[in-house]
């Protein structure tokens, strides 16, 4: 009894300092410790979804779907499980599987703001905006500093064409995440939408100034070109935008993806 307590500790230590490296960006080092947790214990659960976490992030979508199923067929009551194989669904494009295991999710733990933004993300993939909209609005409500969900709903809210709604959000998530590249770009669409020219390049050329990688900020800072009249460099911005949109087609990772 004694040497199994002293083996789960030691487990639970590696797991831990996978999680550190993990939330620090070092993929390749957790992933390396989660597998050396896997050839002690072959059915530890929460090594099964972090596993598929480092799979999602490297757009390996499929393996995480996988190794996160293994892990929800081990412990299906927790919800943080439904919730992250939502985002692999979601992936894969197969945005009615990413909602379903979001209600999931919201079936075992209701006040879960993560599950609610995905859930709109999974809806708003569905062509649903108005719907979205309430779902990151639960969201926000319930955590009034995240970031991502505030971006959600203003983009949810540009798909709706209530532009100075969106910006007023999006500010929202500007003062909370002022580097956030996904809320500078939706902010930039919110702005073109009420002819606020200057102030939606700055916005656009932000976000593609703090991801470069990103195929929609470089879209939205060519509408905002194309729409000041500045034709060739509204072309050289869509071209790098279906580049990198090739590129994610290829299967090859664009680490840093505005993927909503």
């Amino acid at each position: 009894m004694a040497a199994r307590m002293e083996s789960a500790g030691k487990m639970s230590d590696m797991l831990n300092k996978g999680v550190w490296h993990h939330r620090n960006g070092r993929l390749a080092e957790a992933e390396r410790i989660y597998r050396a947790v896997l050839e002690r214990k072959a059915d530890h659960a929460d090594a099964l979804h972090l596993l598929g976490l480092v799979a999602h992030q490297r757009a390996d979508h499929a393996g995480a779907v996988e190794l996160i199923g293994r892990a929800i067929s081990l412990r299906p009551d927790q919800a943080a499980y439904h919730c992250n194989m939502a985002e692999a669904h979601r992936g894969m494009g197969n945005p009615a599987e990413a909602e379903r295991y979001c209600r999931e999710a919201l079936r075992i733990q209701p006040q879960y703001p993560e599950a609610l933004n995905n859930l709109g993300m999974a809806v708003l993939d569905s062509g649903r905006p108005g719907e979205a909209v309430h779902w990151f609005e639960q969201a926000v409500a319930l955590q009034g500093r995240f970031a991502m969900a505030w971006s959600n709903l203003g983009r949810a809210l540009c798909d709706l064409g209530e532009w100075g709604r969106a910006a007023e959000v999006l500010r929202k998530a500007l003062n909370v995440a002022p580097d956030l590249c996904h809320a500078h770009t939706h902010m930039g669409r919110a702005l073109l939408g009420q002819g606020m020219l200057d102030d939606a390049l700055r916005h656009c050329r932000a976000a593609v100034t703090i991801d470069r990688r990103s195929p929609r900020a470089h879209a939205n800072l060519a509408a905002v070109f194309e729409a000041m009249g500045k034709h060739q460099e509204a072309r050289d911005a869509h071209d790098e935008a279906r580049r990198l949109e090739d590129r994610r087609a290829s299967g090859l990772p664009e680490h840093g993806d505005d993927r909503s």
